[in-house]
Order: C-alpha cells, then sequence, then structure tokens
C-alpha cells in the first residue's frame, strides 16, 4: 500500500480531507484546485479500501467519498468506518441518478452530499459546515 499523495503538512494544526475519487481529472483538480488553495492538507485517491486504510491511520477531519470507488464501495466503507468506530463527517459524491444511493449512505452515518456536477462553491460550502462541526468537537 503507497503512502498518501499528501500536501501540506499534517503534523501542523492544519485541518486534513482525504479524498476518494475514482476520476482521476476530477480528483486532481478537487485537491489541488479548490481544497489546497483553501489552507487543507489533501490526501487523495482513486480506491475506496486504500482511503480506508488511510482513515483510520491519518484520522483526517473530513473525508469526502465518491460513491463508487475502486476496491471498496461507499456503503461498505460506511459500514467498515462504523466497525471501527471512526467518527469523522463524510460527504458523498454522487452522480444525478444516485440519490437513492447516497441516502442509504445516510443511513449509515454519512453527513451530507452533493451531485455532479456540482459547482465549488456548493462543494465548499458542505465542507465548511462539516468542518465547523469537527472544531466544536474539538
Amino acid at each position: 500500500m503507497g503512502h498518501p499523495h499528501l500536501r501540506g503538512n499534517v503534523a501542523q494544526a492544519q485541518e486534513s480531507i482525504l479524498l476518494i475519487d475514482p476520476y482521476d481529472d476530477e480528483r486532481g483538480y478537487l485537491a489541488e484546485g479548490v481544497l489546497q488553495p483553501y489552507n487543507f492538507a489533501v490526501m487523495h485517491t482513486s480506491d475506496g479500501s486504500e482511503g480506508f486504510q488511510w482513515a483510520m491511520q491519518y484520522r483526517p477531519d473530513v473525508i469526502i467519498l465518491d460513491l463508487n470507488p475502486e476496491g471498496l464501495t461507499a456503503h461498505d466503507f460506511m459500514a467498515a468506518m462504523s466497525s471501527q468506530s471512526l467518527d469523522m463527517p463524510v460527504i458523498i459524491i454522487a452522480d444525478q441518478g444516485e440519490e437513492s444511493h447516497a441516502l442509504s449512505a445516510f443511513r449509515l452515518g454519512a453527513k451530507d452530499y452533493v451531485v455532479r456536477p456540482f459547482r465549488e462553491t456548493e462543494l465548499l460550502q458542505v465542507i465548511e459546515r462539516a468542518m465547523r462541526e469537527v472544531r466544536i468537537k474539538r
């Protein structure tokens, strides 16, 4: 298993996001074009199993999870988080028409979701809401 593509220094109190998205172009754009400019430390992978290992090891503040990453479905990812008592907010990315699957992820504890094609501002608002809860818990 590789190490996460990590930008920024997680050792600092910088807020961290784990992005699990099977679409290379979208993942790269979100990590480097959207999240890093807002000073988030971003780990990203296309693989749900690898992402889950990183979630356990690095405990990111927020996880952004595509409904259908490689290796592990979002449903299985959420079930595994629950079984390991991992309590970090998960934001689901769904394609149009997949809203019912997003709802099943909600039942397993997802915090929020966005539907493609989403706007940057929409995603950032959802992340900010999740981060507010994280900051309050701290």
